[in-house]
């Protein structure tokens, strides 16, 4: 991270610190979920040791580098946390329960290592790169063990996630982990590559080019994984402040329902409390839609229902106005056409009201438009219902 400006720095930490807040707030439960806060928490660490107020003091009190050592550990735990997610994922956190413990176990006892080759430059106030000997080698080979390891995983389950599947959104998925794990296993590679040739006392622009950039695509891969972790978190956000699609249609249907449940009770689905706010926000908009659906169906068979017969471009308001006038029937006592001496009941009514939508999107979109004229509806039905008043008076 030497080489980066400090604004870019401070734009990565902010996202992996916010990737990382938003999902331990709102995607805490399960395996997948816990490994992969986990693997957050390490990043956020990662990016917190290569801040010049954090690493200065560490290098000060430890000897120059050692806080990149010490950084470079935690990326080896977090990739060992990435891989033990990735089984949890494709595998199931059943199949092989522990190997969470024994990657993280694993990547802890070569970092210990890493430590301790390092500690000689670090004692000696120079870097890992330019001390030399036999350790650079060694330093960078047992680093690149989680990374390679990781890699290798994600392009075996990639490939076959990608000839096992036609879904377009799981393809792009897999292609775009394919693509992650191609890119850290080059840049493992080539640092590996240019430690040895180091060694061997090779310099060219190649070595001096990595000696420049070690650590900067690392940061990059787990900046695009935090990317990746985040669009659940948000989502999950989003639901808790009542900002996503659904809760957003729910409260623009409200008014609606309100009214209509007010008139016919009886087509409110009862829930605990509770259960009812539990209600994942997709179920909740499709109970509401349905109630107001069930209720608009008793309230066609009343007469006062045809009084505007839908037409053209006001059918959504005749519609709204003619709901309006049988919940006011209804409330004055008033029965039903079914209601009265006919065998068969008076159903023209539903034939304006049923609905045309083949899914729960397009049925809620289809009331929002009662809903949009619900009020001024209700207004105009009211003034209908004071003026025949006066008339018969």
């Amino acid at each position: 991270m030497d080489v980066l400006p400090p604004l870019v720095t401070g734009v990565l930490l902010f996202v992996v610190w916010g990737t990382t807040a938003v999902r331990l707030i709102w995607t805490r439960h399960g395996a997948v979920n816990s490994r992969q806060n986990a693997f957050l928490v390490l990043a956020s660490i990662t990016m917190l040791l290569s801040r010049s107020w954090v690493h200065q003091p560490l290098d000060t009190a430890f000897g120059l580098g050692m806080s990149r050592h010490l950084g470079n550990a935690v990326i080896m735990l977090a990739f060992a946390s990435l891989f033990s997610l990735v089984v949890a994922w494709v595998l199931g956190p059943e199949r092989w329960p522990g190997v969470h413990v024994a990657s993280m176990l694993g990547a802890a006892v070569l970092g210990l290592a890493l430590l301790a080759l390092g500690a000689p430059a670090s004692s000696a106030g120079e870097r890992i790169e330019t001390f030399g000997g036999w350790q650079y080698p060694a330093y960078f080979g047992i680093y690149a063990i989680p990374s390679l390891t990781f890699a290798g995983a994600i392009v075996g389950i990639s490939v076959s996630g990608l000839r096992r599947t036609t879904d377009r959104p799981d393809r792009r998925v897999f292609g775009a982990l394919l693509a992650l794990a191609c890119v850290a296993a080059i840049d493992t590679t080539s640092m590996v590559a240019a430690a040895v040739m180091s060694a061997l006392g090779v310099t060219n622009g190649f070595t001096e080019f990595r000696v420049a950039v070690n650590g900067i695509p690392t940061m990059f891969l787990l900046i695009a994984m935090c990317i990746f972790a985040v669009r659940p978190a948000v989502r999950e956000a989003l639901i808790g402040f009542g900002l996503d699609a659904d809760s957003r249609m729910r409260r623009r249907l409200t008014p609606l329902w309100q009214t209509l449940s007010a008139a016919v009770p009886e087509v409110v689905l009862e829930l605990r409390p509770a259960d009812r706010s539990a209600l994942p926000p997709a179920m909740a908009l499709h109970r509401m839609c349905v109630e107001i659906r069930d209720a608009m169906l008793v309230l066609a068979e009343y007469p006062q229902f045809g009084r505007f017969p839908p037409a053209g471009e006001d059918r959504d308001l005749s519609i709204a106005i003619g709901l309006h006038l049988s919940c006011l029937a209804r409330a004055g006592g008033e029965e039903p056409d079914g209601g009265r001496d006919s065998v068969v009941p008076t159903v023209t009514g539903h034939d304006h009201i049923m609905s045309t939508s083949v899914d729960l999107r397009s049925e809620a979109r289809e009331l929002s438009r009662l809903a949009h004229v619900w009020e001024r509806a209700g207004r105009m039905a009211r003034n209908w219902v004071d003026y025949r008043e006066s008339v018969l008076a």
